[in-house]
């Protein structure tokens, strides 16, 4: 991917100035299963005085607009503001041509699939019986964050904001930051996530919960307990589900750093109910949980 697609993509465009990668696969989280979480990378666009200038609200939302001697103005609104949708198709092109271009230069055994998605790109990577998923993110560097397009399978913007023209602050790095580093008092966490992701994605009952909202559900339970001990993996399990289960049974789910947002509001009463029944029978069963943990992950 580094030395094909990303090379590519910096080689032929004026625009790119570096990438920032995020995800399970540097998160210490890779799970033997393809999610679109595994691998995040942001594409980070030049930000050059005098090609932009912006504004960051409080809510961590900004609007961008490029200025005279911006090499964006294609990708502006006509009062100048950048849209996030224009960018995403931008880099749908250059990575589908970056694709091409290797098809044809080279004999691989490796399988490219190129699609949109809410954040950016998807890249699907096929190799023998292994897939990858690789999500390319455009990003502004404001100050010490990222800004990316918002997540448009959230019902929620704050007043004043206008999901055309919003970029909305990433935590993909931040989250890495967090996330990668959990064990290293040689505890169990990144063992519970995996068991955890691998268990709940193998039932079509569980699609609505991705792997993002398990990595949320963790950053706040690992709160609640400083007991990590490996040999309390087991314990740790019946005690994440319940977390789990409860707030399935709450229909509430917060944004580790985004309060206000429910990571649980788009997804049906109906669809919830039945989470929670398929987590309270296996927190009813000895036979299953004792089962699930010795799963391949």
């Amino acid at each position: 991917m580094k030395d094909g697609v990303l090379k590519y993509c910096q080689e032929n465009s004026n625009l790119v100035s570096r990438f920032e990668y995020g995800g399970s696969l540097y998160e210490n989280l890779k799970t033997i299963g393809p999610d679109d979480g595994d691998a995040i990378i942001l594409v980070a666009l030049k930000a050059k005085k005098g090609f932009i200038s912006s504004d960051v609200n409080e809510a961590g939302y900004a609007v961008i607009k490029s200025l005279e001697n911006s090499p964006y103005k294609a990708f502006s609104n006509e009062d100048g503001f950048l849209m996030p949708m224009k960018f995403k198709n931008w880099l749908l092109k250059l990575v589908n041509s970056a694709v091409k271009s290797i098809s044809k230069d080279e004999v691989s055994f490796v399988g490219l699939k190129v699609s949109s998605c809410s954040a950016g790109v998807k890249v699907q990577i096929h190799e023998q019986s292994k897939v990858l998923e690789v999500q390319l993110v455009p990003a502004f560097q404001l100050g010490s964050d990222h800004f990316v397009p918002p997540p448009s399978q959230h019902g929620y913007l704050p007043q004043g904001v206008v999901h055309d023209t919003a970029w909305s602050k990433s935590y993909t790095l931040t989250q890495k930051m967090l996330l990668k580093d959990m064990d290293k008092d040689h505890g169990c966490r990144h063992d519970l996530f995996k068991v955890v992701d691998t268990v709940l994605h193998r039932e079509p009952t569980f699609s609505s919960l991705t792997s993002f909202h398990l990595k949320m559900a963790l950053l706040w339970y690992n709160k609640t307990t400083d007991d990590w001990r490996k040999d309390d993996l087991a314990d740790r399990f019946t005690e994440f589900v319940t977390f789990l289960r409860d707030a399935l049974q709450q229909k509430v789910l917060k944004h580790f750093w985004i309060k206000d947002l429910n990571l649980l509001m788009d997804i049906s009463p109906t669809t919830l109910g039945n989470m929670h029944t398929r987590l309270s029978t296996i927190l009813n069963s000895e036979q299953k949980r004792t089962k699930v943990l010795t799963l391949e992950t």
